[in-house]
């Protein structure tokens, strides 16, 4: 814990990490960067073994896991009000609904450590009906714990922070932007075999979590369109893995597009299937700062997006070309048409380089640590 100027500031990041999804490569990219500067010590407690804590394993971050399938909410909350007490963070930052109001309220009453949390998305579920009362008092405890035990809450896009007005006092609320590592990986130079073996049609993707929100049906829909306008131009590709795996695939079956669709699954080289792509396609209804975005066009890809969250600010420049304000199959489809591969070209590298200027994971670590400085003073 720091007790002088000397010392170093301890800083402990509690996520789910069940998935490796958008969330957990923004902390994944945020606990990279800190875990270089000399001054910060730090570590990272999750509830579930996976591909976050194999990589923040690998960069070296002390990982602890309480694993939350042998252990129910009451036998977390105690694990980790133990494990503050013995540790003593400076700072706690939390990275999902329920780390945020399990560990606020263990820490009031163990560390009392200072209390950040980073809110990466707009909530997905519906809580309400009776039926369902269990979680609204769980969204009930995620928004009071914010407003009383919690000293920042950190949103990833200004519309996000305009949505968490009506939930948080506006004195806690801040905008920290999801950064990436922008450097030139050999990933992006791997040719891969669906590239070599369709060299001539334009390759189109989506890729994230197989869930409603995502829109994937939408983008189903929009590639028949642009196959029963050229049919030998185009292939599509869905990267991720879900539950609606099933209905998607039989989706494609039913619009007839199943030879042009290739379903990937979840994909380890995901840096370099982007990197193949002609264009990633986003038709989520809402966003953060999504992750995958900012990765494609790091990647040397353009990305058509509806209009929302953060996805307005990052494709701003080129919005008559890449944004779709009502997520409309049409409107994807005549845009795409218009599209030439030159343009592609040229948007890609203008974009690559707005992304250098705004959205670098350097910044992103200087604007945490700023808060983490801020706040670790306070009635210190």
């Amino acid at each position: 814990m720091m007790t002088g100027h000397t010392q170093r500031l301890k800083i402990t990041h509690f996520a789910s990490g069940d998935i490796w999804a958008g969330a957990e490569k923004q902390l994944y990219t945020l606990v990279k960067c800190l875990g270089k500067d000399n001054t910060l010590d730090i570590e990272a407690v999750l509830m579930n073994e996976g591909e976050l804590a194999d990589k923040l394993r690998d960069l070296g971050i002390p990982v602890t896991v309480f694993d939350e399938s042998r252990h129910n909410g009451m036998a977390l909350f105690w694990k980790i009000l133990n494990y503050l007490r013995s540790t003593h963070p400076d700072v706690v930052h939390t990275h999902g609904h329920k780390e945020n109001f399990l560990v606020s309220i263990a820490n009031s009453l163990s560390a009392r450590a200072r209390n950040v949390r980073t809110v990466h998305g707009a909530p997905e579920h519906d809580y309400s009906g009776f039926h369902r009362l269990h979680k609204r008092l769980l969204a009930w405890l995620d928004v009071w714990t914010g407003n009383h035990l919690c000293d920042r809450v950190v949103a990833v896009t200004e519309e996000l922070k305009d949505k968490l007005m009506s939930r948080y006092r506006a004195d806690k609320l801040t905008v920290i932007v999801n950064g990436i590592d922008i450097e030139d990986k050999t990933e992006y130079r791997i040719e891969l075999d669906f590239r070599k073996n369709m060299p001539d049609k334009r390759h189109i993707g989506i890729a994230g979590r197989l869930v409603p929100v995502k829109r994937v049906d939408i983008f189903l829909e929009t590639a028949k369109l642009l196959l029963d306008k050229s049919p030998d131009s185009y292939h599509f590709h869905v990267f991720g893995d879900g539950p609606l795996m099933t209905e998607l695939k039989t989706q494609a079956n039913q619009l007839g597009i199943t030879n042009h669709v290739t379903f990937h699954g979840h994909r380890q080289d995901m840096d370099t299937c982007l990197a193949n792509l002609d264009l990633l396609m986003m038709c989520s209804d809402h966003e953060g700062m999504p992750m995958v975005a900012l990765e494609a066009i790091a990647a040397g890809t353009p990305v058509m997006a509806h209009a929302v969250g953060g996805l307005k600010s990052l494709l701003a420049i080129y919005s008559e070309s890449l944004l779709n304000n009502d997520n409309n199959l049409q409107i994807y489809f005549e845009k795409i048409e218009k599209l030439q591969h030159k343009e592609l070209d040229e948007i890609a590298k203008i974009l690559k380089f707005s992304l250098l200027e705004n959205f670098s994971s350097h910044q992103n670590q200087v604007d945490y640590k700023y808060i983490y400085n801020c706040i670790s003073r306070i009635n210190n």
